[in-house]
């Protein structure tokens, strides 16, 4: 008998490596996913956002086009070429996406004229195109075609329109106040005023309303309906008529202002300085919030009135403008403490002690070139600041910008509020003053 022997080999097999567990994304209802979208404010990211999938794509470009700002790339080429391509070949949403559209004017190559002013189709269709704007900027050197102002004067300015900035454009006000009904917020600077007669004819032969075809309904005036304007912004300058403000102040189209909550004035060298007393005057029982840059002391002939609550005056002295006085810088409170006293012929209307108002929060902003120009002052000119200073009720702050060489020592900005403070003893002592100094290195 023959015995053999069976030997059993095991098969070594060799076992894979453990696959990582592949995690279930969740899938989040759309109106989350926007939520979460809306927080994101950087332009790549929403980029990348809007190309992951089909439910990141709608809220990310949504918030891509919501904000339109045009800037010109090459002086040769007409820079709304490529945007009025993107709206009139992309999908048919796309000009119902943009909310906000701000148009800066650009020279041509080689010429003294602007596309604004040379433009007579593309920004006219671009205009006519969008149909939900809320924010529309436009900002000229001179004027506008007349193809534009046409648009302007037509079907461009819709009654969803909450805010509008323009520049050196010449604008029927009562007309655009009487259409654009939500109208709260308006920004101007360099405009001129022309008649309701305007009948925006254009320059070129053809006429342009079949061409435009608006992708929206003309906004049409409605008798006793117009804007009421909450905050106003006008920058006045040595081009603009002072008749100007006598034809803001027309009763058709003051009306718009009689709630009006914030006026801002940019005085860049206005050299009439009755027309802003006849604004101010006219303003000073409705607004709560005046806020006024000044650059020159020839602006300054004016005064505030004490019934406003809150003042924010910013005077900048300009390199090799010599250093004002404080009266003369600070000029237009020169009849404050006289009302809050009694003393003197103010000019205003006299009320009880139990009614007057009064100026509750001053905020003064001084942009100086160097510390001398602060500090080597008469001690005159600092009791008349500190006596000014005293009638104010509530709040005092007075913000110092100083540009100084080199850099900025440890401990000098609290030297410098310090001696401010000292100098103006009776408004530190009534525990309302806060002295700010911000230093600035010169290059």
């Amino acid at each position: 008998m023959v015995f053999t022997k069976h030997w059993r080999f095991s098969k070594s097999i060799s076992s894979p490596p453990p696959q990582p567990r592949k995690l279930k994304i969740p899938n989040l209802p759309s109106e989350i996913i926007e939520c979460i979208i809306l927080h994101v404010t950087h332009t790549p990211t929403l980029k990348a956002c809007s190309v992951v999938s089909s439910t990141f794509h709608p809220a990310a470009e949504k918030l891509l086009l919501s904000a339109i700002s045009i800037r010109l790339t090459k002086s040769d080429d007409n820079p709304y070429h490529a945007f009025l391509k993107l709206i009139t070949t992309s999908a048919q949403h796309i000009p119902s996406l943009v909310v906000s559209l701000n148009l800066s004017d650009f020279y041509m190559q080689d010429s003294t004229s602007t596309w604004l002013a040379y433009d007579h189709h593309t920004l006219p269709r671009i205009l006519a195109l969008l149909p939900n704007i809320a924010y529309l900027g436009i900002h000229a050197h001179n004027n506008v075609s007349s193809a534009i102002r046409w648009a302007l004067a037509t079907h461009t300015l819709t009654p969803h329109l909450r805010s509008f900035s323009a520049r050196g454009l010449s604008l029927d006000l009562r007309d655009v106040f009487g259409r654009c009904h939500s109208l709260h917020d308006a920004r101007m600077a360099d405009i001129a005023m022309i008649s309701p007669e305007f009948d925006g004819s254009c320059d070129e032969e053809q006429d342009i309303t079949e061409f435009l075809k608006p992708a929206h309904r003309s906004s049409p005036r409605i008798p006793h309906h117009h804007a009421l304007i909450r905050q106003y912004s006008l920058q006045l300058t040595p081009f603009t008529s002072p008749q100007f403000i006598d034809q803001l102040l027309h009763a058709s189209v003051w009306g718009s202002f009689a709630h009006l909550d914030t006026l801002e004035l940019d005085l860049v060298h206005f050299p009439h300085p009755t027309a802003v007393q006849r604004l101010l005057a006219a303003t000073s029982r409705c607004i709560t919030d005046l806020r006024i840059r000044a650059y020159h002391t020839s602006s300054l002939g004016f005064h505030i009135h004490p019934t406003v609550p809150r003042v924010t005056y910013r005077f900048h002295v300009l390199p090799r403008a010599g250093n004002p006085s404080f009266v003369d810088m600070f000029q237009p409170f020169n009849r404050l403490h006289r009302q809050r006293t009694g003393s003197g012929t103010s000019g205003f209307k006299s009320h009880p002690p139990n009614r007057w108002r009064g100026i509750s929060d001053l905020r003064l902003e001084l942009e100086l070139c160097d510390t001398f120009s602060l500090f080597e002052r008469e001690d005159w000119e600092w009791a008349w600041l500190d006596e000014v200073l005293g009638a104010v009720r509530r709040k005092v702050t007075f913000v110092i910008y100083i540009g100084i060489p080199g850099e900025v020592e440890e401990g000098l900005k609290a030297d410098m509020e310090g001696r401010i403070r000292q100098c103006l003893p009776r408004v530190a002592r009534s525990g309302v003053l806060k002295v700010v100094v911000q230093l600035r290195t010169l290059c």
